[in-house]
C-alpha cells in the first residue's frame, strides 16, 4: 500500500468518527471539542497527502524528462544537483517553517526542516580569519548610524553667571567694583569717637573677545 493510500485511509477513518459524533441526537460540549480536534487532524492529513502527491508528481515528471532526454542510469542512481531547501532565491522560509512547525505542527514544515538538517549535516573545517587564508570572506562592518560622538563638557559656568547683550561699537567693558566696604562698629562709651571707614572702589575691565572655530559636518548626523 502506497503512502497516499495509507494517509487516505487514515483520513476516511477520521471523517467517519466526525460524522458519527455529529449524527448523535444529544451532542455534548465535550463531543464538539473532540470533533474540532478531529477536524484539525483531518486538515493535517490533507496537507500531508497534498505534499506526498506533489512529491510523487515531481518524481514522475523527472522520470519522464529523463526518459525523453535519453538519460541513462547506472545501478538505479543518477547524480544530479538540487538546490538547497532554504536556498537564497528559493520560495521556502526557514523562519516561517519554524513557526508553523512549532505552533501549528505543520507536517510539510517539519518535512522541510528535517530535509534541511540532513543537507547541512556535512563535516566542514574552518581555516582562519587571516587575509589570504579565508579572512577575505570576513569583511569588517562599520556601524555608521551608531558612531560615537566626541565627549564634550557641558557649559556650566556660562549658564550660572549674568548674561547681557554686548553693546555695539566697543572693544572693552568697564564695570565699577567696590573693593572695600564701609565700616560700622560699637562705641566704647557714650559720646566716644565713632569708628568709620569709607568705601574703596575700583574698575573691572573686560576686553571684548570673539570665539571662532570650524564645525566639521558629518553627513550621517544630519
Amino acid at each position: 500500500m502506497s503512502l497516499v493510500s495509507k494517509l487516505t485511509e487514515t483520513r476516511d477513518g477520521l471523517v467517519a468518527e466526525v460524522e458519527a459524533a455529529l449524527a448523535s441526537e444529544d451532542v455534548t460540549a465535550e463531543a464538539l471539542d473532540a470533533v474540532t480536534e478531529k477536524q484539525a487532524e483531518i486538515e493535517k492529513v490533507d496537507e500531508r497527502i497534498a505534499t506526498v502527491k506533489a512529491a510523487e508528481a515531481r518524481s514522475a515528471a523527472l522520470a519522464a524528462s529523463r526518459k525523453e532526454a535519453g538519460v541513462k542510469t547506472f545501478g538505479g542512481a543518477v547524480v544530479t544537483k538540487e538546490t538547497m531547501t532554504y536556498d537564497r532565491d528559493g520560495k521556502n522560509s526557514f523562519v516561517r517553517d519554524m513557526i508553523n512547525a512549532q505552533l501549528r505542527n505543520d507536517a510539510s514544515s517539519w518535512e522541510r526542516l528535517n530535509r534541511h538538517q540532513q543537507e547541512v549535516a556535512v563535516e566542514t573545517r574552518d581555516i582562519s580569519r587571516t587575509d589570504g587564508a579565508g579572512g577575505d570572506f570576513v569583511p569588517p562592518i562599520y556601524l555608521i548610524n551608531e558612531y560615537a560622538e566626541f565627549a564634550r563638557a557641558a557649559r556650566v559656568t556660562a549658564d550660572l553667571v549674568t548674561n547681557m547683550a554686548l553693546p555695539a561699537g566697543t572693544d572693552s567693558i568697564n564695570i565699577p567694583q567696590i573693593t572695600t566696604g564701609t565700616l560700622a562698629a560699637f562705641q566704647s562709651a557714650d559720646n566716644s569717637a565713632t569708628t568709620t571707614r569709607d568705601m574703596v572702589s575700583s574698575t573691572v575691565t573686560a576686553p571684548v573677545r570673539t570665539i571662532s572655530g570650524k564645525l566639521s559636518h558629518c553627513p550621517i548626523a544630519a
